[in-house]
């Protein structure tokens, strides 16, 4: 037998049980092992009191957890208005507070991932970055280009990537600022086996950003972030609608469309996204109105919500999943998760 809270309330309160019989009648049930803990639908506990660890930069981006548990972020420094800044990849460890550079120049990182073997990925942008993906050897600090285009033509501007169990890339590519031609004919998603090879998997959206994969590598899930314009920088573009999809994920990487999970109609949506351990989506919703991390369970209902006093760009849990970190306007914040049974 499994009590739900509300079903406990009708039990107790229809039965008109007094408290000594009813601890009884459950510390009996547990004896005999039949009440079950639903470990894996219940929705997280998280602490709104956010941290500020850091907040000199110009567009924080790209925040991802290093094995050693030291945090990586990005800022994204648009040229015209930093000085001609090409990007700095910053370090923040944990256990002194302390934030320092790791690379500079960094060439605009607009996304960031850690191997199963503790090395990084990073995609970048245009508008004064490389548009490469790039894989650093953590032991030496090596980098080398993995993927710089499709066709023989470069990407458009790289935004975000996520890494299967296979260690298979799936990486976005829109366009939202800069000057420079537009390369591919589609906004798309593409994927980026082991041996380098480029293979586009979804060819038919406006302006895909985040991406995440569910724990059972079953589901890809792609934040559609699209505008009227692909140079924000102009100042004159307006929200087009805003959506998380499901795709389904299929043993040979590719997908089929599912559904839409979160419709967020014409206005901002969601920008990063990642899964926690039990399937929940924490999405960076840069809603002016409400802007924070929005929790969804995997049907799209949302069930928490951390208000940020920046917009979001991206997010990042620790290994264990207790805290979670934020990129947010120039900022990099912290906040505490405690995951319910």
């Amino acid at each position: 037998m499994f009590l739900s809270q509300e079903k406990l309330y009708i039990y107790t309160h229809s039965h008109s049980l007094d408290m000594k019989t009813l601890i009884l009648t459950l510390l009996s049930c547990l004896t005999a092992g039949s009440v079950a803990v639903a470990q894996s639908t219940s929705p997280p506990s998280i602490s709104t009191k956010l941290e500020k660890l850091f907040g000199d930069g110009v567009f924080t981006e790209a925040v991802a957890v290093a094995p050693s548990g030291t945090v990586y972020f990005c800022d994204i420094t648009n040229p015209r208005t930093s000085s001609n800044q090409v990007g700095h990849l910053y370090q923040f460890e944990p256990k002194t507070s302390r934030v320092s550079i790791f690379r500079s120049p960094e060439y605009q990182c607009n996304g960031m991932k850690f191997t199963a073997t503790g090395d990084m990925i990073t995609v970048h942008t245009n508008n004064g970055g490389s548009r490469n993906v790039v894989y650093t050897d953590m032991r030496f600090g090596r980098s080398r280009i993995f993927a710089s285009g499709f066709n023989s033509r470069p990407f458009n501007s790289l935004n975000d990537l996520v890494i299967d169990v296979k260690g298979r890339l799936y990486v976005t590519d829109p366009r939202y600022v800069g000057t420079e031609p537009i390369e591919q004919p589609i906004f798309g998603v593409y994927r980026i086996d082991a041996d380098g090879k480029v293979t586009p998997i979804i060819t038919n959206l406006e302006a895909p950003n985040g991406i995440a994969i569910s724990p059972d590598q079953k589901t890809l899930y792609v934040t559609e972030h699209p505008y009227t314009s692909h140079n924000l920088l102009l100042g004159k573009a307006k929200f087009k609608a805003m959506s998380i999809k499901a795709y389904d994920l299929h043993p040979d990487g590719h997908v089929t469309f599912r559904k839409t999970v979160v419709d967020y109609g014409v206005k901002e949506g969601a920008d990063g996204l990642i899964v926690n351990a039990a399937g929940y989506l924490y999405a960076a919703v840069r809603d002016e109105a409400r802007p924070g991390i929005r929790v969804y369970s995997p049907n799209g209902q949302e069930v928490s919500y951390i208000p940020t006093p920046e917009k979001p760009t991206n997010l990042a849990f620790t290994k264990d999943q207790s805290a979670l970190y934020i990129t947010a306007g120039k900022s990099l914040y912290r906040v505490q998760v405690q995951h319910l049974n």
